[in-house]
């Protein structure tokens, strides 16, 4: 490349020399040059309008008789704008629009977020929006009422088990809220409960899902459930079960019975013959001139059969049995 006819005449260290001047010379000047200039970007930049979007929470105040009937907004998206400097004192989680409706009547109400008071919001800082910008909202009065518990049960229990009882403690709760709501309420329900792996008496205590029911009151939210799990019921038929008679006046006509049972798999096949006994109570009251009385499961004169508690009996031969006075 050619040099301009100033430079052909000057040697290297001549060329070197100039382009140190223009460095070296005026220092002083150049570097308060720059200063000034500096200084009136950072005025330009911090005096600049710029615009930020936040998530503000909103504080609802409600009239004390009446309840809204589904929960409005939690949070409104809301646009500002202002200098840099105003932006930077902005703290999120200080930011809330508060909303009084405490003067609203029954019925449905709008709410208008641009006419609520705002916390948090820095001087100079402007609101160009928010999103939503209004809501209607029903106000109802306020209903209360005991409504029953039941579980979520998931699933099923495992294989060769039964489900035998479930018990709620308490087995109702206080609701109040919107009329609307409260009325249409039949039952409340808790967490759901895995029914697979429970095996004999399970205990717990479960919170209630209120997460479709915000807009309730629930007294109390936890409740204790008690589930039972059982062997498969199965059957089992007892020969030669002992027949007594309770009075010393009377005697059986048959000594024996035959019994059918049914109930847990291993209630069933641990069942001990000598552990049950048909019971026949004698008369007290009748006339010597009667000799006999049939006793049975349904008659004036019943029978018991005493056996473990948790086995039911299916069958008794004979179904009704007969008394006879002793001589």
């Amino acid at each position: 490349m050619e040099l301009p006819p100033v430079f052909r005449n000057l040697g290297p260290h001549s060329i070197r020399d100039g382009l140190k001047g223009l460095v070296t010379r005026n220092v002083g000047t150049k570097a308060a040059s720059l200063l000034v200039a500096l200084v009136i970007w950072g005025f330009v930049q911090q005096g600049q309008s710029v615009e930020r979007t936040v998530f503000a929470e909103v504080a609802y105040t409600w009239p004390d008789d009446l309840v809204v009937a589904k929960p409005p907004p939690s949070r409104v998206r809301m646009s500002l704008s202002g200098s840099r400097t105003d932006m930077r004192r902005i703290e999120d989680s200080a930011m809330k629009v508060v909303v009084d409706m405490r003067d609203a009547t029954e019925g449905v109400q709008t709410i208008d977020y641009a006419q609520g008071a705002i916390e948090g919001l820095p001087s100079g800082v402007n609101v160009e929006g928010t999103r939503p910008s209004s809501a209607q909202m029903a106000l109802e009065p306020r209903l209360g009422r005991s409504v029953p518990v039941e579980v979520a049960q998931v699933g099923s229990v495992d294989s060769g088990l039964r489900l035998r009882a479930i018990v709620v403690e308490p087995s109702e709760v206080r609701v109040s809220g919107p009329s609307s709501v409260v009325k249409g309420l039949s039952s409340v329900y808790t967490e759901p409960v895995a029914l697979a792996g429970i095996d004999g008496e399970y205990i717990r205590t479960v919170s209630l899902n209120l997460r479709d029911q915000r807009s309730l009151d629930v007294e109390p939210k936890q409740v204790e459930i008690r589930i039972t799990v059982e062997s498969q019921s199965e059957k089992r038929m007892l020969e030669d079960v002992p027949v007594l008679v309770k009075g010393d006046s009377w005697s059986s006509a048959s000594t024996m019975a035959r019994i059918e049972f049914s109930g847990p798999r291993d209630a069933i096949r641990g069942l001990n013959p000598e552990d049950v006994w048909v019971v026949l109570p004698a008369p007290t009251d009748l006339p010597l001139a009667v000799n006999s009385i049939s006793l049975g499961g349904q008659s004036e004169f019943p029978y018991r059969v005493l056996r473990p508690q948790n086995l039911e009996v299916l069958s008794v031969e004979p179904s009704t049995f007969e008394l006879v006075r002793r001589n």
